[in-house]
């Protein structure tokens, strides 16, 4: 079957795609053997082909973010700046220099260094983390106090000597090639100390994370009471509707009672500015959120390592939409008109 030169909004492409993908087979989304959309002003839908059975150029994102984007990270010479917390920062800085970032006091590149003439530098309150990987993040209080707020930490009663002990292990763990994540090799390895902001603390603090697929936002993750609590996350689009999707290995209660921030535009704007700046396919672009402020937190390209490859978002056809999405950028994409994916799913499964 072709079709030729059809003149639609981005909702309208969106639905005849998946009609189509649910007329061939209500089950099986490898059906689809081409599709391409090219995002002129006149949208023009060019050729669409059906062959059963075969996969063609539909594939899940998580499939693409294993296979093509992580090699093509690895293979970048300037990518893999973005993903050393040090660095990331202080180039944030000068694309945004009013955006609140986290004070940095000091880093280490060896755990020897962090004697108690060091600490005696620092305040008495702080956050230890790594540059080289998620990970190794250690909040400091009253120079003695210590709490793991992500492994690997060491474990036991904390004290200064645990401290050296955590960082000492961090910096002898080789992140990327655990992870499959080549470019961090050229990360430094390094120990920083940085003031913790204290809304995360608050009731009100929350992790949004914005997923940007060619410049273009397609939705924002948030995460609630992920250190305290009960862990509650969402996927919302920028008009802050709720996207109907779970992580299939971290089924998280939904996010409840969230208010559209004062902030959210500037945040989306400033996400957009840092994706602009970091200029591949695909990032993360991730903030911690408070009442009536936000503060940049990092820059992620590949979440949960990829899933390694393996169907990450349940229902499964949001994987496929945004393969599609990911592997087409001429495709002008309307994050709002998402759910007719769902809805259209839904339909066709029902008969």
């Amino acid at each position: 079957m072709v079709l030729h030169s059809f003149n639609w909004s981005a909702t309208g492409q969106i639905r005849f795609l998946f009609a189509f993908i649910a007329a061939v087979n209500t089950v099986h989304l490898n059906q689809i053997h081409h599709l391409m959309f090219l995002s002129d002003e006149t949208r023009h839908m060019t050729t669409v082909e059906a062959t059963p059975g075969y996969r063609g150029s539909t594939v899940m994102w998580s499939d693409w973010c294993e296979n093509t984007y992580k090699p093509m990270i690895t293979n970048s010479s300037t990518a893999f700046r973005w993903s050393d917390k040090r660095r990331a920062k202080k180039m944030v800085r000068k694309i945004l220099p009013k955006l609140r970032i986290a004070k940095e006091y000091a880093s280490v590149e060896s755990a020897d260094n962090i004697t108690e003439d060091f600490l005696a530098t620092l305040p008495k309150t702080f956050i230890m983390k790594s540059t080289h990987m998620s990970g190794g993040i250690v909040l400091v209080e009253n120079h003695t106090e210590t709490k793991c707020l992500k492994v690997p930490c060491i474990e036991n009663e904390h004290n200064k000597t645990d401290l050296a002990l955590t960082c000492a292990k961090v910096l002898g763990w080789n992140y990327g090639k655990r992870k499959g994540e080549g470019w961090y090799k050229r990360v430094k390895r390094r120990c920083m100390f940085e003031e913790p902001l204290p809304e995360v603390a608050s009731k009100d603090f929350k992790d949004i994370r914005v997923w940007v697929f060619h410049g273009q936002i397609m939705m924002i993750q948030l995460d609630k009471a992920r250190h305290s609590g009960i862990h509650q996350r969402s996927y919302v689009t920028p008009q802050l509707r709720h996207i109907p999707i779970t992580k299939l290995a971290l089924p998280y209660p939904k996010v409840t009672n969230f208010e559209k921030p004062i902030y959210w535009d500037r945040l989306l704007d400033s996400a957009t500015r840092i994706s602009e700046a970091v200029g591949t396919p695909f990032q993360r672009v991730d903030f911690f959120g408070f009442r009536d402020d936000f503060a940049f937190a990092e820059v992620t390209f590949s979440p949960a390592s990829c899933n390694r490859g393996k169907v990450g978002f349940t229902p499964e056809i949001m994987e496929y939409y945004m393969g599609y999405v990911q592997t087409h950028p001429d495709f002008n994409m309307d994050p709002e008109a998402i759910f007719d994916i769902f809805s259209v799913r839904s339909t066709a499964e029902a008969q």
